[in-house]
C-alpha cells in the first residue's frame, strides 16, 4: 500500500463517520483514539514523515503502515480543528454547508496544491 492509499484509507474512514452522523467536533476524539491506539503498538516508530517517505521500501511493512497511519490521523485532526475554527467564515459564504461538504472542501484544497 502506498502513502497515497493510506491517506485515502484515513479519509474514507472519516467520511464513513460523517455519513453515520458523527460531527466534525466528535471526529477529533475519534482521531485521538486512533492516534493513541496505533502509537502504542510495538510496530510504531517515532520518525519524521520525510524519513518514512524517503525510506518507504526499506522500512518494515507493519512499521511503515502503523507509523504513517498515526501521522495521517494527526494531520487530519489538525485539519479538522482548522475547519472548525474557520466554520463561521464558510457559513457566511454558504449557510447550508454540512460537515461532510466541509471535509470534502478540505480534500479539494489539498488536491489543488
Amino acid at each position: 500500500m502506498t502513502p497515497q492509499r493510506l491517506n485515502e484509507h484515513v479519509d474514507s474512514r472519516i467520511l464513513d463517520q460523517l455519513s453515520e452522523g458523527i460531527k466534525l467536533s466528535e471526529l477529533i476524539s475519534y482521531l485521538d483514539g486512533n492516534i493513541e491506539k496505533f502509537s502504542k503498538r510495538p510496530s510504531f516508530i517515532n520518525v519524521s514523515k520525510r524519513y518514512i517517505l524517503n525510506n518507504w521500501s526499506s522500512v518494515d511493512i507493519k512499521k511503515r503502515y502503523t507509523t504513517y497511519l498515526v501521522m495521517q490521523s494527526y494531520k487530519r485532526k489538525k485539519d479538522i480543528e482548522w475547519l472548525l475554527s474557520k466554520r463561521s467564515e464558510f457559513e457566511k459564504i454558504n449557510p447550508d454547508l454540512n460537515d461532510k461538504v466541509l471535509f470534502n472542501l478540505l480534500k479539494l484544497k489539498e488536491k489543488l496544491k
